[in-house]
């Protein structure tokens, strides 16, 4: 058996459920990214915006207010106010899309290996997520499955045997 096909596999199933973790964490703040762009979208359509206080009021003496068209310092804040929200809603957006991209993309990487572990019985992927997933060490394994260390290490063996012919 190579040595550099044994090594490229394990860090292949390595990689693998770190990946798997990866979209756990990344699905999490998709969500949260999605509750905030829910928000923003409430806040923008009910104008849910603090001014500053430091706001003059409306003044309507005569030689202020010449036309229909002057618009206040309350409505000039709120523009800006709404504009901000506007802003930060669309970095939201581009966030989310690039999160569902990101996401797609582990998952397609992922489907390939999850399809040869398919293969595997129930023992051998328990062996495989242990070992890989979370990364326990023979003794650890030794204490969970009640086997031996040389029956763990060989049926190890014979796993990643099994998975570089799949992959030939």
């Amino acid at each position: 058996m190579n040595i550099n096909m044994y090594r490229r596999v394990e860090g292949m199933l390595y990689s693998h459920y770190r990946k798997k973790n990866k979209i756990h964490t990344l699905r999490i703040r998709l969500a949260r990214t999605e509750e905030r762009i829910y928000k923003l979208r409430k806040d923008i359509r009910e104008c849910n915006v603090e001014l500053e206080d430091t706001l003059q009021a409306i003044d309507y003496s005569k030689d202020r207010v010449q036309t229909s068209s002057t618009i206040s310092n309350i409505e000039k804040s709120l523009e800006i106010a709404i504009d901000k929200l506007i802003k930060e809603l669309g970095i939201n957006i581009r966030q989310k899309y690039k999160l569902k991209n990101k996401i797609m993309n582990l998952e397609k990487q992922i489907e390939n290996i999850d399809m040869l572990l398919e293969k595997l019985t129930d023992e051998e992927l328990e062996i495989v997520e242990l070992k890989y997933a979370e990364e326990m060490n023979y003794r650890e394994m030794e204490q969970k499955l009640f086997m031996a260390r040389s029956t763990i290490q060989r049926k190890k063996d014979r796993i990643i045997k099994f998975l570089i012919e799949e992959i030939k």
